[in-house]
């Protein structure tokens, strides 16, 4: 009874931490988009063109990071994955934010 409680808390903070990291990437991507505005409203044609491949980066590592942790933690909750690879997950989702 005592490890199905601490996996339910394991999976509910695993969610919580995963929520997080879609919130904060999702900020990130709405900062880029605003610099690139800022950047198209005045700025020379290849700084466009940087700040435009740089959002669609940065949204691609975000969009990967996002499927893999969602992949991670479904194994992890049917036991396939350790702990120590969704704990991977979450670090790449944070770093590619």
């Amino acid at each position: 009874m005592d490890s199905q409680v601490q996996q339910a808390q394991a999976q509910s903070a695993a969610a919580n931490d995963r929520e997080n990291a879609v919130k904060v990437a999702r900020l990130e991507l709405k900062t880029a988009q605003t610099e690139l505005k800022k950047l198209q409203n005045g700025a020379r044609p290849q700084k466009i063109a940087q700040a435009e491949q740089s959002i669609k980066q940065a949204q691609a590592t975000h969009d990967r990071a996002v499927t893999e942790l969602d992949r991670v933690e479904f194994l992890f909750k049917k036991g396939i994955m350790a702990k120590r690879q969704l704990d991977d997950a979450k670090t790449a989702l944070a770093v590619a934010n």
